[in-house]
Parts: C-alpha cells; sequence; structure tokens
C-alpha cells in the first residue's frame, strides 16, 4: 500500500438511470448532476456493518427496487459513507476507488473496498469487499467521476511497543523518541500486535568446575590471550538476548600493576576435524578494563559488566576474549579445568590472529548473566 501524504476528500458525481420492472415505459426521474463532498477524516469506527448488508444493499439498487431518484441518492449515500470511513487508499482514479475501512466483520483487522466504473456509458458501478468478487452495486450508470481534494494532515500514529512489554498509540517520531521503544508500522493497533517482553537479568550459562576441581592458570600477556565460546539455551519464543555481565575463574599471576581487557566478540566456526570449533572475530561488541590489583590472590570469580551487548541474534553464540595490555608481562592467571569431551577454552599467541582449541584441552571457568526478550512470556524448551 503507499504511503499517503494526507487524507483524501473526495466528491462524488453520479448520475444513475434505473430500470423499473413496473412500468418500463417511464424514463425515470433524472438528476442532471448530483455532488456530495465528504471530507475523509480517517477516524477509527466500529462499525456494525458487513459483507451481507453490503451485498444486500447492492442487489437492492441492482435489481432496480426504487425510483430512479432515490437510487441515485442511496447510491451516493452508501459510497460517501464508505469513503467517509477511509482509513488510507492504495487506489484512487476518476472512476475508482480502493481504500481500507475499520473492521467491519469483527476479526479486528480492517476491511478493504473498492467501487470501480469501466467509463462506458450504461455499465455498472462494481463494489469489491474484501477478497470476495466484484458484485454490481449500482446498474445502467452513465457518468460517475471521483475529484481528490486533498490536504496535508499530521503524522500517521501506530502501536508503539514500549520496553517494559507495554503498548501505546502514538507517531513513529515519538515512538522513537522512547528508548528501545518498537513502532509496528502506521496504522496499526495495540489490540493487534504482539509486543516483545524483555525478561529480568537471568544466568544464561554457567561453567563452574566445582570447588574439588583441578584448576590451571592460563598467563595472560599482550600476544597470549585466551577465550571461550558460549551459547546460551534460549526460550523457543524469544527474539534477542542480551547480555549484561559475565564472571570468569581467575588470579593474579604475582605481578599487580598490569592490566587486561575483557571482550565480548562476534564468533565464527570453522571445521577442525570431526567437529565445529566457534573461535573469536575481530569483531569486539564491549570492552572492560580489569587491572590485575582488583584480581584475587587465588582462584575466584571475577566479574565484568556490559553495556552494549544486547539485541543479539538467537542463533549465534559469542566469545569471552581476555588479553593483557602490558607486553611480555603476565598481567593475569585465568583458571580452566580439564575437560574429556569438548575444549572451550581457546587461546591464541600471536593477539588473536590464529586460535588453537585443544592444546590445553580444557573448560574455562565462567558465567554469563543477561535477559531474553520473547513474544510474550518466555516459553521454554
Amino acid at each position: 500500500m503507499p504511503s499517503r501524504s494526507g487524507n483524501q476528500a473526495p466528491a462524488a458525481h453520479a448520475i444513475c438511470r434505473g430500470k423499473r420492472r413496473s412500468r418500463p415505459q417511464h424514463r425515470g426521474f433524472t438528476l442532471g448532476e448530483m455532488t456530495v463532498a465528504t471530507a475523509v477524516a480517517g477516524v477509527l469506527v466500529l462499525g456494525m456493518s458487513s459483507a451481507v448488508m453490503f451485498s444486500l444493499q447492492a442487489g437492492e439498487v441492482a435489481e432496480g427496487t426504487k425510483d430512479t431518484g432515490t437510487e441515485t441518492a442511496n447510491v451516493l449515500d452508501q459510497i460517501t459513507r464508505d469513503l467517509g470511513d477511509a482509513l488510507a487508499f492504495n487506489e484512487r482514479s476518476s472512476v475508482s476507488a480502493a481504500f481500507t475501512v475499520p473492521d467491519r466483520d469483527g476479526d479486528g483487522k480492517p476491511e478493504r473496498l473498492r467501487y470501480a466504473w469501466s467509463g462506458v456509458a450504461g455499465d455498472p458501478i462494481t463494489l469489491q469487499y474484501g477478497g470476495s468478487p466484484a458484485v454490481k452495486f449500482a446498474t445502467n450508470v452513465h457518468h460517475f467521476n471521483l475529484n481528490y481534494l486533498l490536504r496535508t494532515v499530521g503524522p500517521s500514529n501506530g502501536a508503539c511497543c514500549l520496553p517494559e512489554g507495554t503498548c501505546m498509540e502514538d507517531s513513529q517520531a515519538n515512538c522513537a523518541e522512547v528508548p528501545g521503544a518498537l513502532y509496528k508500522g502506521d496504522g496499526s493497533l495495540c489490540r493487534d500486535v504482539e509486543c516483545p517482553v524483555e525478561s529480568e537479568e537471568m544466568l544464561l550459562v554457567i561453567r563452574d568446575p566445582g570447588p574439588e576441581a583441578s584448576l590451571s592458570s592460563y598467563k595472560v600477556k599482550e600476544n597470549n590471550w585466551c577465550a571461550a565460546y558460549f551459547l546460551p539455551s534460549l526460550p523457543i519464543n524469544v527474539v534477542s538476548w542480551k547480555v549484561t555481565r559475565v564472571m570468569f575463574l581467575a588470579k593474579q599471576s604475582g605481578n599487580v600493576i598490569g592490566s587486561n581487557a575483557v571482550d565480548i566478540r562476534t564468533a565464527t566456526g570453522e571445521v577442525r576435524g570431526p567437529r565445529t570449533v566457534f573461535i573469536p572475530t575481530n569483531t569486539v561488541l564491549d570492552t572492560v578494563i580489569v587491572d590485575e590489583a582488583s584480581l584475587p590472590a587465588s582462584h575466584d570469580w571475577v566479574g565484568a559488566s556490559f553495556d552494549t551487548v544486547s539485541g543479539l541474534d538467537p542463533a549465534n553464540g559469542l566469545c569471552l576474549v581476555i588479553r593483557g595490555l602490558n607486553g611480555s608481562r603476565t598481567t593475569a592467571g585465568i583458571s580452566y579445568a580439564g575437560a574429556t569431551v569438548l575444549y572451550e577454552f581457546l587461546d591464541s599467541l600471536d593477539g588473536g590472529a590464529e586460535w588453537r582449541t585443544e592444546f590445553y584441552k580444557g573448560d574455562m571457568g565462567i558465567q554469563v548473566f543477561g535477559t531474553v526478550t520473547t513474544l510474550g512470556p518466555p516459553e521454554w524448551p
């Protein structure tokens, strides 16, 4: 449907000569011209009209059960009232008009109407309702013309989904001013849309070797990086997910004057032997600096909070990357435990250019916290 620059106010001109069964010799009352101007305000009206009502009216006019003057007035009145309910036009010519009107059959969706005349004297005006075939609405029409008066109106409103899951109907511009809001389109209604809902912060991933595990330390330096890939188990109705903070097992290296960068990066898959391994890319979604002085003296959990790792694709995992910032000096000892099947502990000796996946054969201890955005309450598999 093309966008509208303003509401259209049509003026309908029609002359109809109806055929009367009882007195065929009588030519009937002829109107020289009737002009009706209707301002199309686009006001939403919950009408009780239906496709049945329209087909009956069309049948009465087509059969010529009323005198010509009354018939012509009724035709113009019906067309004028329908045009007065128009929400938007997707066809507009001198002999036809296709437009949407508010819901008339109770399904909560706008209806599509189309009036048309061939332009040939004596042909009927037809009415098409939704996807139904066009029916004759007025017969023996000798003149029918639609002229459109255009006026500029304010911006259209639509459903605006707010971050907490509620909805309001407002303009796209106003919706865009609300952080995290989602505009569902011009003419959309809150009752017809399902708004995404963001959950409270929750634990998404946990790899805890436990207190009895034998932990080893990887020495982080400027070129010696380590990483772990993770992809949480998400609700089946998830739209997106977000990482709010990560905890990892680490300790001081004995030199407490260095710093470390903790990155969240996108991941890419590589086939290595019998399995696909996911390694970090150069795309950094967010970084937190952790000073070595803040690390515990022995293996323990260390936290890092992130602000911009959001709107994540549910099908794609991420990589936690820890790298030193002080040359060849060791700036942290990152803890990992042995693993017998999956080796999620990755390391690089050249600043991330190449990643090894099986050298240490272990898992990094990590906990990933975040939120999930779903359509309705989360539905867990």
